[in-house]
């Protein structure tokens, strides 16, 4: 495991600032060995294959792998046993976090695991985080990070522990990295247990660390932290600066799925979110079409390391919007995604039928109003249900600039009304702004 983590490691730095044309070239050679196995062995792929009319040899670019339909979350659940390779063996299984409504699980083994590990220590790399820098980890509690997957390969319930047990051990051991399981609806305490352990760098859900950022003494001693990366959920430029401000340090955005693992990140140059194109091939479709620079549409991926149940042209379903073309100065030359405007059936309706990302809906709410830890759920055009800690209070101070805010983003007047938030749901991917049913 440590000896194929570490080269992994090495041939993604080599592979990060290579040309296009080297990049490419990767890909399809990586490519072309993902397809030979899912034709051989893997029963969804070969009828894939035959229905098209084509062998994996025949799959030669971009173009030719367009053939192949696009799998969606629901098309995975579907025909998740004909999806997994006949010829898999301890086999580990990762689901999703389910908040979409559908609950999607992935196989796969122990090499694309110190895969995914190998990405993440690229990524830190790339922010800038030295070998001698103090790292903390802030996981979700125990309750649930110990989610049990049924795992029909093994036999048993496997955790998020067993996932990720030896990574932690390998980590403890070399004293300069910490795992800090939060407390259960105790975000003061879990600020304690940030300070004391002084990290250089933290990661953890911005959610979480705005939270927490609550109980630092007004106008008093503040913590310095080297750098913030905060990943795998929506989060506003407000809630950005509030985190930066608090805490002394820069955020870096990452992006990834218990699916694919990380799928893009800032490097230190902070230039858009670099997309993992050498293990990863990625498309940005709008209409069925790739979209250029600085255009919006939905991203599909091909996990190019996962031969245990591979997902070709898989739909995430989150909306991005590419930065430009450019080579970034870090030297990369990978594509980079600029925003990150939420998943593709939480677009809102807005006037004449218009849609409006999110994000940007978000984004309005927390600058005009500096409201925090809610939901905004669109029922119909012009109807809204506020999903909130404590519906009275906050319907009483927030409701006229709420009203007004959501009115100008859709473009109509626009009915609120105020409901209870579950605690549980503060633990949950942030999605602050969805329609109903998305």
């Amino acid at each position: 495991m440590v000896l194929r983590f570490f080269r992994y490691y090495a041939d993604s730095l080599r592979a990060y600032r290579l040309d296009r044309a080297g990049l490419r070239s990767l890909q399809m050679k990586r490519l072309a060995s993902l397809l030979k196995g899912a034709y051989e062995d893997v029963p969804y792929y070969h009828g894939v294959l035959r229905r098209i009319g084509r062998t994996p040899s025949e799959i030669r670019n971009l173009q030719d792998l367009r053939e192949i339909p696009v799998l969606t979350r629901r098309g995975v659940t579907e025909n998740e046993p004909s999806l997994v390779s006949g010829k898999a063996t301890g086999v580990h299984i990762r689901g999703s976090s389910g908040t979409s409504g559908v609950f999607v699980r992935v196989a796969f083994d122990q090499g694309f695991r110190d895969l995914i590990l190998a990405l993440q220590a690229r990524r830190l790399t790339e922010c800038g985080v030295k070998p001698w820098h103090r790292l903390v980890s802030i996981w979700a509690p125990k309750k649930y990070w110990k989610r049990g997957l049924e795992s029909r390969f093994k036999g048993r319930a496997f955790t998020w522990a067993d996932e990720l047990g030896p990574a932690r051990t390998l980590a403890v051991l070399s004293t300069r990295v910490r795992f800090m399981q939060s407390a259960q609806d105790d975000p003061e305490r879990d600020l304690e247990e940030l300070a004391r352990l002084r990290p250089d760098f933290a990661m953890g859900r911005a959610s979480h660390l705005a939270r927490m950022a609550d109980f630092l003494p007004s106008g008093g001693k503040r913590l310095r932290i080297r750098g913030i990366e905060c990943r795998h959920e929506t989060f506003t430029t407000t809630a950005a600066s509030k985190i930066e401000e608090a805490y002394g340090g820069r955020i870096y955005r990452s992006h990834g799925s218990n699916e694919l693992g990380t799928a893009a990140s800032e490097c230190r140059f902070q230039t858009g979110m670099h997309l993992n194109e050498d293990w990863i091939m990625f498309e940005v479709l709008r209409g069925g079409e790739q979209v250029g620079p600085g255009e919006q549409g939905e991203l599909v991926a091909t996990a190019l390391g996962n031969h245990v149940m591979p997902l070709i042209r898989y739909a995430t379903g989150d909306t991005v919007e590419l930065a430009d073309g450019e080579r970034c100065a870090c030297g990369s030359t990978m594509l980079r995604v600029k925003r990150f405007l939420g998943r593709k059936e939480d677009w809102l309706q807005g006037a004449g039928g218009t849609l409006v990302s999110p994000l940007d809906v978000a984004e309005a709410v927390e600058r005009e109003t500096g409201m925090r830890d809610y939901q905004i759920v669109q029922l119909k055009r012009g109807e809204f249900e506020v999903r909130v800690k404590s519906p009275d209070q906050e319907e009483k101070r927030y409701s006229s600039a709420l009203g007004e805010c959501l009115s100008r983003a859709m473009g109509t007047p626009v009915t609120l009304s105020f409901t209870a938030r579950p605690r549980d749901d503060l633990w949950l991917k942030n999605r602050p702004v969805v329609t109903a049913g998305g």
